[in-house]
């Protein structure tokens, strides 16, 4: 190849690695920039969700037209790299054309006689001036792939300063840091978390009438309000700012916005509610509060059998007396109605030694009945448990007193110890018999010489 050719061959391969550097810059600018773009997006939204407060629906347009920024910046870089490229490209094409021509020409002065001098150096004069302004040219476009080189690493400097700032944020509050992300992935529709969550204690739940209600709702995330507990009652709703508690769980402390545990009390509820709590800008669910009649024991009543000796039979008690005084012996039959279906009734007893037993009633519905052997004075009360597992107030206490049956007492008023009898003489017979029960019968015993005999008497 003659040595006027080397130019040439320089500049078409500068050209070359000029369109390939001009593409690779281009397209780490578009990524540079385009994560710079979302890494700043990330620091501003932080700052004024956590630093400020401002409500999601505006931190969610804020947030929006970031993204949109960034991608709008990915998109124009890239434009801008492909059309670049595309106009290398033609250049190239242009250029090797001219090149090609400037070769041609280059071979044709080199072919001319020793005698035409003026001609050759006139050639040669205007084939440097073209391999010289072309170089030029391409010199420009190098210039400015280093000047697209410069923006790369500007902007890659930049992430790294806002990823340095992410790895000691995350190192000095790893939950705010992993709040923050959840946040921006909430706000850019990519995550269903917002990064604010509200734990309700109990929830749904159930309570007797008129029982104290205690609410408590832990919070995660941040926020700058406290939360607020809305009572939905009779077609009413009432607001109440829930207040901190010092025992939080989680790791919180009184002191740290945004995570803890808070509470409020309804003291007294006698219907059905519904409550749901908000914290800024975050709402849980409705909850429904059920309110159970409390369980009682509402009437019921007792049956005495008294022993057969007594002459008593049976008697039942008027309804509200609960107190029993009767003999020893006695069957006391307790029929007990509640206000509800039990899981579990018993009569708890104790003794004047203050020994306590239990005598469990068969629990059938809300009527049942329990047969009891009186055999000595104690005091008693019903206790009962619902299904639900609520324990209803005692019903008592109550007093069994028995009453020991005392012997008979017999005396003989007349005749006598010793009296003299005649034959075929009639005695009167005088006796005084007392029972604390009533006499059934008696009988008289006697004994005579060669004779002993008894005799039922009537009286």
């Amino acid at each position: 190849m003659p040595n006027g050719m080397a130019p040439v061959d320089e500049i078409k391969g500068k050209l070359r690695r000029v369109r390939t550097a001009s593409i690779t810059t281009g397209v780490l600018s578009a990524v540079f920039l385009s994560l710079l773009v979302v890494g700043a997006s990330w620091l501003l939204v932080s700052a004024l969700d956590i630093g400020l407060g401002l409500p999601n629906s505006l931190l969610k347009v804020i947030a929006v037209f970031l993204l949109v920024s960034a991608l709008a910046a990915l998109a124009y870089v890239l434009f801008q790299v492909f059309a670049v490229s595309h106009s290398i490209r033609m250049y190239a094409a242009r250029v090797g054309g001219e090149l090609e021509e400037i070769g041609l020409g280059l071979l044709t002065v080199l072919d001319l006689s020793g005698a035409d001098r003026e001609r050759l150096g006139y050639s040669r004069v205007l084939i440097d001036r073209s391999i010289a302004g072309i170089a030029e040219r391409v010199h420009g476009l190098d210039f400015q792939v280093r000047a697209r080189r410069r923006n790369a690493f500007i902007f890659f400097a930049c992430l790294v300063v806002i990823a340095i700032t992410g790895v000691a944020w995350q190192q000095m509050d790893a939950s705010s840091f992993s709040y923050s992300l959840k946040r921006l992935g909430f706000f850019w529709g990519v995550s269903d978390e917002s990064g604010v969550s509200i734990e309700v204690r109990p929830g749904d739940s159930e309570i007797l009438a008129g029982s104290r209600l205690d609410i408590e709702a832990e919070v995660t995330g941040f926020t700058r309000k406290s939360p607020v507990l809305h009572v939905l009652s009779g077609g009413e709703e009432t607001a109440f700012k829930m207040e901190k508690s010092v025992a939080l769980e989680g790791g919180g402390s009184p002191g740290r916005r945004g995570h803890g545990v808070f509470i409020s009390a309804l003291p007294r509820v006698d219907r059905d509610i519904g409550y749901f709590i908000t914290a800024g800008d975050e709402a849980t669910r409705t909850y429904r509060i059920t309110v159970n009649e409390e369980p009682r024991i509402k009437n019921g009543s007792i049956t005495l059998s008294y022993p057969a000796h007594t002459g008593l039979g049976r008697q039942v008690l008027p309804r509200g007396v609960w107190d029993i005084t009767a003999p020893y012996g006695t069957d006391a039959l307790f029929e007990v109605m509640a206000n509800c279906d039990p899981e579990s009734i018993w009569v708890e007893t104790a003794d004047s030694e203050g020994a306590i037993s239990r005598v469990m009633i068969p629990a059938a519905g809300d009527s049942t009945a329990v047969t009891m052997r009186l055999t000595g004075s104690f005091t008693y009360s019903i206790e009962m448990i619902t299904r639900e597992g609520h324990r209803a107030n005692s019903h008592g206490p109550h007093s069994v007193t028995v009453v020991k049956d005392q012997p008979p007492y017999v005396r003989i008023e007349s005749p006598g110890d010793e009296i003299m009898l005649e034959a075929d003489m009639i005695i009167p017979l005088s006796v005084v018999a007392l029972d604390d029960y009533g006499i059934g019968w008696m009988t008289l015993h006697y004994a005579a010489p060669g004779d002993t005999s008894q005799v039922r008497l009537s009286f």
